[in-house]
C-alpha cells in the first residue's frame, strides 16, 4: 500500500502519529488500577460517568493537572495532580481538599477521565467494553435475591417525628446494618425494583410520591396510614437502634398541673409511657421512646394540639383564671381539667357518644349521635354553644379509620362498614364495640348472630435430652403452622389492627386465638428458632419458670422431673437439700455461702444441667468445687472427673485437693512424662491437665465419658472459634462446669461461648444470639432484651461478690493518681497522635472501619506505651516518665511504712524499666512474667518476705495467685476491662487478707488512658446489666468514636 504514497505523504503520516502520541495520557490502565483501591476506583468511575467533574485543566504533557469535583452532597473539592517522567516509569503526586487528601474517589474520577478521553482507541472502546462487563455482572446476579433493603428510620426533632428511608445491607449474620442515607440521585431516579425487594420499592415509591425530599414528617391521615404499613415491614426503627418498633394498645391522654412558687405548669401525660413523643397523625399516635412501641392516643384533641400543649409556658398565679378560660374557649370546657378537678379529664367522653349498630340486607349499618344536656343530636348538628367539635371529629375519624364509610347523601351521622367478611364482623363485635364502651360511649347492637370460635392453646411439656424441654402445642384441631404461614392480606391487615385476637385460616372458615397466646408462641419462634412447620419443638429448660407464669396458654407439665426442678429452683438457697461432705477433711469448715455454692452445684448435677460459678476472686471457688466433687464420689459407679486449668494453677489444684480431701486421687497429666497416665485415663478418679496439653492430647480424651468436667479460668474458651474452645466443647460428660470470676470481659459472645460448653443449645446459634441479644444489648442498650437474657441464663450462673458475702474482709481503698506529661513526653505524645490520626482517616476512607481495626489497635498501643514511658517505643529517647518518677519518690516511703507492694503492668518492657529503677534505688524485688521459668520460687521469695516488691505482668500473674501478704497494689497502666484489673487486685484482696488494702491506679491526664476509664465503665455496665439490677449505658464504636480515642 505504501508504494502508492509519496515521500511527503509518509512524512505527514509520521508527523500525525507523533502528534497523537504526544497528546495521549501517559499513565496506563494498570498503573491507575494499582494507584487506587477497587471500591475507590469504582466510585470514581461513577462520579465521572455521572458528570460530577465540574472543571479540569492540564498542560500539554499532563505533567500538571488542576480540577474541581462535586460530591453527592453538593460540596466542591479541588485537586492537584503532578506527573513526573522517570527512567523506570512515572511518579504521581496527588492532592485533594477532601478529608482523605490523597488517593480518593475524586482523584480517581479525574485520572479515569483523562485516560479515557486522551487514549485513542482505548478511550473509544472503554465504555462499550464497560457496558458488556456490566451486562455479564447482571446475568450472573439476575436470579439472586436483592441484598439491599430499605430501613425506615424515625427521628424526633423539635417536637416533630420524621421518617427517613435508608439503604441497608445484611451483615454476615443476616442482621441489618445501620444503613446509609439515600443520595439525591437515588431519591429521584436511581433506585429501581432491581436494586431492592419489590415490596420495598412499592412502599418507597408511595413515600416518595408525598413530595418529600429525604425525609418527611408523619402527620395527618396519610401519616397514620403510612405508620401502619411501616410497622408491618418490621423494619421501622428509631435513630440508630435496630430493634423494630412494634404496635401497642392505645393509651388515654391525661393532664395535671405542677405548681412551683408563683408559677403553674401544664403537664401532658400518657398512662403507661414516661418518655414519649406525639405523632401528629389523624388520629394522633404516640411513640414510646423507651420501649420502642407506637399506639393511638385516646383523646378528643388532634396531634398538633397535643404537641402545642406540651410547649405551653408556665402561668403566673395572678393570671391563671384568665388564661385557663382562654384554654377552655379554645379546647372546649373540661377537656383540660382545672387544677381543682384533675380527675375529670374528658367530661364529654363519659356519656355523650351514642352508637347504634344494626345488620341490614346491604350490610352493617352504624348511626352516630351525641348527647348534650339530655338531648340527642346526630353527629355535627348540635348547637354551637353545646357542640364539642374536637371530640366529635375524634369519634368520627376513629370510625373512618376502622373501615366505616359515610352513607351516600352527605349525612355525617350514618355509616356502613366496607368489609363484610366474617372475621371482620367478629373483630367488630368482640373487640371494637366493647372498646367503645370502655371509652364511656353508649353502644347499642341490634340482633347479630356472630359466632365467637376462640381456640384454646395448650402447651404440653416433657423433659428432653440435654438441657431442653420438649413442647407440644395443641390449638383445638388447628396446626401450629397455620398461625405463622398465612400470607393472606386480609389476615395480615386485621392482625395488625387487632389488639385482642389473632386470626388464621381454617379451611374456608377462620380460627381465633387470644393475642397474648399468639405473642407467647411468636416469642418461642423468635427466641428459640423452632421449625415453624411443626407443632412440636424444644426450648431451653431455663424458660420453664417464665413459661408457667403465662395465663394466656394452658401449660401442662407431663414429667415429674420438671415439677421437681421448678420446685427446687424456686427454693434455691432457702430449702435446697444440703449436700453431705464426708469426703472433706474434718478441719475444713465451709462458710455459709460456700455450702450454698456446693448445694447449687449438686442441684445442677441432679437435674442433668451445667453452669458457671462466677464468684468474685478470693471467695473460694476451688474449695467449693473440691467439696462438690467429694460428694459425687459417694457413688461407686462414678466415672472420672476432668479438671482443666491454666499451667500456672496446676500446683495450686494439686495442693488444694491434697489439703482439703481425705483421699481424692488425682492423676496429673503434665510435663513430658505423660504417655503412661494417658493410657489409663478411664481408670482415674480425678484427672488434672492444662489447656495447652488438652489440645495436644485430645485424642486420649475424646472417646471417654466423664462424670464431671471443670474448666478453671474458663475465659480461656471465651473465643468460640479458638481451637481449644472447639475441642473442649466436643468432650462428653454428665456435668460440665465453668469457673470464672469474669464470665464477660469484652462482649456477650464470651459469655455465650462459656454457656455453649456448660449448657449446649441454651442460647441457640451464633447468628440468632447476635440478632436477638448481643446487638440490641450492646449497641442499643435494650434493657428489655437484657432482662430476657438474664432470665434465660441466671438459673445456671451463680455469682456472689465480696461485698455480699465476705463481710470479714478489711477495707479496700482505691486511689486514682493523675499525672501531667513530662515536657518531652508530651511533645512525643502529641506528635504521634497527629500522625496516627491522619493515617487512620485515610485508612477508614480506603478500607472501612472493620478492615482498619488492626491499624487502629496498633495506634492505641503506641499511645498507651508513651503514657507508661517514651522509651517503650523509642529506647534511645531522653524523654522521661511522670509515672516512673512518682514511683521513684513514693515507693521508698511506702516500704519504710512496712508496706508490701505488687506492681502490675501489661507491658513487660515497662516492668523492665521499673526493675532497673528499683535496682538503682537498692530495693529488692521479685519479677514474674510469661518468661519466668521457676514461678513457684519467685512467688515464694515474695510470700516468705525475702522481697517486698513484686513486679507482675498482668497476663502472667493476673489470675491464680494468692498474695495476701501484700497490702498495696499499683496498676502502672489501665487495661480496657475493669474485670481484668479487679482479678489482679484480688491476688491481694481475698479471703485470708487481714490488713487494709490500698489500690493505686496511675493515669496520664488528657490522654488515651483517661478514655480507657470510660471504656472500663461501659464494660462494667454490661456485666451489671446481666448480673445485677443496675441500669446500663453501653456504646458501640463507629469511625468517629474510634478517632475520638486517638485525638487529644
Amino acid at each position: 500500500m505504501s508504494a502508492n504514497l509519496s515521500k511527503n505523504d509518509l512524512l505527514a503520516i509520521f508527523e500525525e502519529i507523533k502528534n497523537e502520541q504526544a497528546t495521549q495520557f501517559p499513565l496506563s490502565e494498570r498503573f491507575i488500577n494499582k494507584l487506587f483501591k477497587p471500591n475507590v476506583l469504582a466510585k470514581g468511575k461513577a462520579y465521572y460517568k455521572n458528570g460530577k467533574i465540574a472543571w479540569l485543566e492540564h498542560n500539554s504533557d499532563f505533567s500538571v493537572i488542576d480540577s474541581t469535583v462535586q460530591s453527592d452532597t453538593g460540596a466542591s473539592y479541588n485537586q492537584r495532580i503532578e506527573i513526573s517522567k522517570l527512567p523506570t516509569g512515572y511518579s504521581v503526586d496527588t492532592h485533594c481538599t477532601c478529608n482523605i487528601k490523597s488517593k480518593c474517589l475524586h482523584l480517581a474520577a479525574i485520572l479515569l477521565k483523562l485516560k479515557i478521553e486522551h487514549s485513542g482507541e482505548y478511550g473509544e472502546d472503554y465504555f462499550i467494553n464497560d457496558w458488556f462487563s456490566e451486562l455479564s455482572t447482571l446475568k450472573s446476579t439476575e436470579s439472586t435475591t436483592p441484598s439491599q433493603v430499605l430501613l425506615f428510620v424515625l427521628s424526633v426533632e423539635n417536637k416533630k417525628v420524621f421518617i427517613s428511608p435508608k439503604i441497608a445491607n445484611f451483615d454476615k449474620d443476616q442482621n441489618y446494618t445501620l444503613g446509609r442515607n439515600l443520595t439525591d440521585q437515588q431519591l429521584n431516579s436511581f433506585i429501581t425494583p432491581n436494586d431492592l425487594l419489590e415490596s420495598d420499592f412499592r412502599l418507597y415509591s408511595w413515600i416518595r410520591s408525598q413530595n418529600a425530599v429525604g425525609s418527611l414528617e408523619l402527620k395527618g391521615q396519610w401519616g397514620f396510614s403510612a405508620l401502619q404499613q411501616l410497622i408491618a415491614t418490621e423494619r421501622l426503627f428509631l435513630h440508630r437502634s435496630r430493634t423494630a418498633i412494634k404496635p401497642q394498645s392505645g393509651q388515654v391522654l391525661s393532664f395535671n398541673w405542677q405548681q412551683e412558687k408563683e408559677l403553674t405548669k401544664l403537664v401532658v401525660n400518657l398512662e403507661q409511657s414516661k418518655n414519649w413523643a406525639v405523632l401528629k397523625t389523624t388520629p394522633p399516635t404516640y411513640l414510646d421512646l423507651d420501649h420502642l412501641k407506637v399506639g393511638r392516643i385516646r383523646t378528643p384533641l388532634s396531634g398538633d394540639e397535643i404537641a402545642h400543649l406540651q410547649t405551653m409556658p408556665a402561668i403566673h398565679s395572678a393570671n391563671f383564671d384568665r388564661i385557663y378560660k382562654q384554654l377552655a374557649d379554645n379546647f372546649g370546657a373540661g377537656v383540660i381539667p382545672h387544677p381543682t378537678n384533675t380527675q375529670s379529664v374528658l367530661p364529654h367522653t363519659a356519656s355523650n357518644a351514642v352508637i347504634k349498630v344494626s345488620m341490614e340486607e346491604a350490610g352493617l349499618r352504624l348511626s352516630l349521635s351525641f348527647k348534650y344536656k339530655n338531648k340527642h343530636y346526630p353527629a355535627g348538628t348540635a348547637p354551637n354553644n353545646l357542640i364539642n367539635s374536637a371530640f366529635e371529629n375524634t369519634v368520627t375519624n376513629e370510625l373512618v379509620n376502622l373501615g366505616f364509610e359515610f352513607c351516600k347523601g352527605g349525612l355525617q351521622s350514618e355509616f356502613t362498614f366496607n368489609k363484610q367478611s366474617a372475621i371482620h364482623l367478629h373483630w367488630l363485635t368482640y373487640e371494637v364495640f366493647p372498646s367503645f364502651k370502655e371509652h364511656g360511649w353508649k353502644v347499642t347492637i341490634g340482633k347479630m348472630d356472630i359466632a365467637n370460635p376462640q381456640s384454646e392453646v395448650t402447651l404440653i411439656a416433657n423433659r428432653a435430652a440435654g438441657h431442653q424441654m420438649h413442647c407440644k402445642v395443641l390449638i383445638n384441631s388447628s396446626k401450629l403452622a397455620q398461625l405463622f404461614s398465612n400470607e393472606d392480606s386480609l389476615y395480615q391487615s386485621l392482625n395488625r389492627q387487632s389488639q385482642l385476637f389473632h386470626y388464621y385460616p381454617v379451611g374456608r372458615q377462620f380460627g381465633v386465638i387470644n393475642k397474648s397466646a399468639m405473642n407467647v408462641l411468636s416469642d418461642f419462634k423468635q427466641r428459640f428458632e423452632f421449625v415453624k412447620t411443626r407443632d412440636e419443638f424444644n426450648i431451653p429448660l431455663s424458660y420453664l419458670p417464665e413459661l408457667v407464669k403465662h395465663t394466656a396458654i394452658n401449660v401442662e407439665l407431663h414429667d415429674d422431673s420438671l415439677e421437681l426442678y421448678l420446685e427446687e429452683l424456686n427454693n434455691t438457697h432457702k430449702t435446697m437439700p444440703s449436700v453431705s461432705l464426708h469426703g472433706l477433711n474434718e478441719s475444713v469448715e465451709l462458710r455459709e455461702y460456700q455450702q450454698q455454692g456446693v448445694d447449687w452445684l449438686s442441684f445442677l448435677k441432679r437435674h442433668k444441667l451445667g453452669g458457671i460459678l462466677a464468684d468474685d476472686m478470693g471467695l473460694g471457688k476451688t474449695l467449693q468445687v473440691i467439696a462438690f466433687l467429694t460428694s459425687t464420689y459417694n457413688r461407686p459407679q462414678a466415672g472420672p472427673t476432668l479438671i482443666v486449668c491454666p499451667t500456672s494453677l496446676v500446683s495450686n489444684w494439686q495442693n488444694e485437693i491434697l489439703k482439703f480431701t481425705k483421699g481424692l486421687k488425682v492423676t496429673t497429666i503434665f510435663g513430658s512424662n505423660r504417655n503412661e497416665p494417658l493410657q489409663h485415663l478411664a481408670q482415674a478418679q480425678c484427672i488434672l491437665t492444662t489447656y495447652p496439653l488438652l489440645k495436644r492430647d485430645i485424642a486420649y480424651y475424646s472417646p471417654l465419658f466423664f462424670e464431671n468436667i471443670v474448666l478453671d479460668e474458663a475465659q480461656y474458651i471465651k473465643n468460640d472459634t479458638a481451637q481449644v474452645s472447639r475441642l473442649v466443647k466436643r468432650l462428653n460428660a454428665d456435668f460440665k462446669l465453668c469457673l470464672s470470676g469474669t464470665p464477660i470481659e469484652n462482649n456477650l459472645l464470651e459469655l455465650k461461648s462459656l454457656l455453649d460448653f456448660a449448657m449446649p443449645s441454651l442460647l441457640g446459634s451464633q447468628a440468632h444470639f447476635k440478632q436477638h441479644f448481643q446487638t440490641p444489648i450492646e449497641r442499643e442498650a435494650d434493657m428489655q432484651r437484657a432482662e430476657q437474657l438474664k432470665a434465660l441464663i441466671m438459673p445456671f450462673i451463680l455469682r456472689r461478690t465480696k461485698a455480699q458475702v465476705a463481710q470479714e474482709l478489711p477495707q479496700k481503698t482505691e486511689i486514682t493518681k493523675e499525672f501531667e506529661f513530662e515536657p518531652k513526653q508530651k511533645e512525643m505524645y502529641q506528635g504521634i497522635t497527629r500522625a496516627l490520626e491522619e493515617k487512620l482517616i485515610d485508612l477508614f476512607a480506603e478500607q472501612g472501619v472493620q478492615k482498619s481495626k488492626l491499624a487502629f489497635l496498633e495506634a492505641l498501643l503506641k499511645l498507651r506505651q508513651i503514657c507508661c514511658h517514651p522509651k517503650l517505643i523509642e529506647p534511645d529517647t531522653q524523654a522521661g516518665s511522670a509515672k516512673l518518677e512518682w514511683l521513684s519518690t513514693h515507693l521508698p516511703l511506702m516500704l519504710s511504712l512496712g508496706r508490701k507492694v505488687i506492681i502490675f503492668s501489661q507491658f513487660t518492657s515497662a516492668l523492665d524499666l521499673i526493675a532497673k529503677q528499683l535496682s538503682e534505688l537498692d530495693i529488692n524485688f521479685s519479677l514474674l512474667t510469661g518468661q519466668t521459668r521457676h514461678r513457684d520460687k519467685v512467688i515464694d521469695e515474695f510470700t516468705s518476705g525475702k522481697t517486698s516488691v513484686f513486679l507482675i505482668s498482668l497476663k502472667a500473674g493476673g489470675t491464680g495467685l494468692n498474695l495476701t501478704q501484700a497490702d498495696t497494689v499499683i496498676h502502672f497502666d489501665p487495661w480496657w476491662n475493669p474485670a481484668v484489673e479487679k482479678q489482679a487486685t484480688d491476688r491481694a484482696y481475698r479471703i485470708g487478707q487481714t490488713n487494709p488494702v490500698f489500690v493505686y491506679k496511675l493515669i496520664m491526664s488528657h490522654s488515651i488512658e483517661q478514655k480507657v476509664f470510660k471504656m472500663q465503665e461501659d464494660k462494667q455496665a454490661l456485666v451489671d446489666a446481666l448480673f445485677t439490677d443496675k441500669s446500663m449505658s453501653f456504646t458501640q464504636f463507629d469511625e468517629q468514636q474510634m478517632l475520638s480515642l486517638i485525638k487529644n
